[in-house]
């Protein structure tokens, strides 16, 4: 495996990293990606689900509704799951609870989303509270608040050390438009604000130390920051048309190179002396420490860049339907790279996800992204009469293949789902709406009867949670009278 695309059960805004597994921090379900690259259901409920990664171990929370979780789960070295019911009281009180130092800290949000921190002195018992409105970062064993439009360094008793105004960016639709690594606090700024008679001029790069709160060196760009990252004391920015590494420590340029989707030669369009806009390239630069990784136009292509910013090999093309979201966040665990996918079009936009994973060391020139088999799988459109049409979805389990319960059952709710979508009534435009669609969907599967009992009992939940996303989707029969309605059988082989 060099560069495998590997369909999810939902979209993956984060992962973590524990031993040898990582973990998909999903809200629908629990499962990691191991070292053979196997995708691991080790949850599989209707409910709500939440991943927390506390001291280097992490921990999955199950439950009915966001914050009132009942069950907590960890997974062993050999992928056996513990329940671990002592954790769960600490997550539930709050959006996040924790101790440090003497205090043990409660971030609490009221009914108009406001934030405020209840702390106790584990010493004495007394009880303070903080109008912290943001949630806690732990970083270099100190404590720090980001706030909407700030972030706050914290002594050790939790008053404010520092104060530093940083909006989230909006030049970039990048999720990590302020972060923390190693001593700094990195941010992204305007150089000036984005104006409606004239181009938007570019952002600044600011780093800043963690100790006094202090600038210690910014960057201007001259164009609107796309991405930026900290790797090895090195800041890796991407631009509409720039790659660039900065020293962390000074500022000073180490490498500046062409983006693959360079716009330099795009012009500003104007209406009646008004701007109304630029085309952007949408670049985003990520590094893993082995190779540079551009993604940017429509999102479905990469191109990869050694360390010194020539081109390795590209531009490789994601399986059609499909676009990177490298905006969202990559990840380099375990000696692998992830970089999380989403669908191109609108129709699917509740169903297609998936992720991307690089082997860096395997890599080579002619290496192209491969799309995860899955199991042997076909759909059967079915013709009652001349009003009513259903859809029959087969499936053969690969018994030979070390991970052939996940697979179907992943497979399974992927594909029922796109049936779904594909051809029922929902409200974005679904160009193969078959009007006549009563909503039935008949998930046929071949396997042993050992496989079967093994399965079953997912299944059954597997048209539960179908049946419940449909409704929470508002996807219904293409006949628009019919709900979506999930039923599975088994033939053994």
């Amino acid at each position: 495996m060099s560069m495998m695309f590997v369909p999810t059960l939902e979209f993956l805004g984060k992962l973590y990293c524990d031993r040898d597994f990582v973990y998909l921090a999903g809200a629908e379900h629990a499962a990691v990606i191991n070292d053979k690259v196997n995708y691991k259901i080790f949850k599989y409920d209707i409910g709500v689900y939440y991943v927390r990664n506390i001291n280097g171990g992490v921990s999955t929370y199950f439950g009915s509704e966001y914050d009132d979780y009942h069950s907590c789960y960890q997974l062993t070295c050999d992928e056996k799951v513990v329940e671990v019911p002592e954790l769960v009281q600490l997550v539930s009180e709050g959006i996040d609870s924790f101790n440090f130092k003497n205090y043990f800290i409660n971030v609490l949000t009221n009914d108009d989303y406001e934030t405020h921190w209840e702390v106790i002195n584990k010493a004495g018992g007394e009880q303070i509270t903080f109008n912290y409105d943001g949630y806690a970062v732990h970083q270099n064993g100190r404590l720090f608040v980001r706030e909407y439009d700030a972030v706050i360094g914290l002594e050790e008793d939790l008053t404010v050390r520092w104060r530093v105004e940083c909006d989230n960016s909006q030049a970039t639709g990048f999720q990590r438009s302020r972060f923390f690594a190693d001593n700094y606090l990195i941010y992204v700024s305007f150089r000036e604000e984005p104006s409606s008679t004239k181009p938007w001029p570019g952002d600044t790069v600011n780093v800043v130390c963690l100790d006094t709160g202090n600038i210690i060196w910014s960057h201007t760009f001259d164009n609107p920051v796309m991405s930026v990252m900290h790797h090895n004391n090195s800041i890796v920015v991407g631009t509409d048309v720039h790659g660039f590494i900065l020293d962390a420590t000074t500022g000073d340029m180490i490498l500046q190179f062409a983006s693959p989707y360079n716009i330099m030669d795009m012009k500003p369009v104007y209406i009646d002396g008004d701007y109304q806009g630029q085309i952007r390239s949408e670049s985003r630069l990520w590094t893993d420490g082995h190779y540079h990784y551009f993604t940017g136009s429509s999102g479905n292509q990469l191109h990869i860049y050694t360390m010194d910013g020539c081109l390795f090999s590209g531009p490789h093309q994601i399986p059609q339907g499909y676009r990177f979201e490298a905006k969202k966040q990559c990840f380099y665990l375990n000696g692998k790279s992830y970089i999380p996918v989403s669908t191109d079009d609108q129709a699917f936009n509740l169903v297609d996800f998936g992720v991307v994973i690089i082997d860096p060391l395997s890599l080579t020139p002619e290496t192209s992204i491969t799309l995860e088999a899955g199991p042997e799988r076909a759909l059967v459109h079915q013709v009652h009469d001349k009003k009513t049409e259903s859809y029959q979805l087969k499936m053969t389990v690969d018994e030979a293949a070390g991970n052939a319960r996940d697979d179907l059952i992943r497979y399974a709710e992927i594909e029922v789902k796109r049936i779904a979508a594909r051809f029922g009534d929902q409200r974005w435009t679904n160009k193969e709406k078959n009007k006549k669609f009563n909503g039935q969907i008949q998930l046929t599967i071949t396997g042993s009867a050992v496989m079967k009992q093994t399965c079953q009992k997912m299944l059954d939940i597997l048209v539960e949670r179908v049946h419940l996303w449909a409704k929470e989707s508002d996807i219904d029969a293409g006949n628009r009278k019919e709900s979506i309605k999930v039923t599975w059988e088994w033939l053994t082989k």
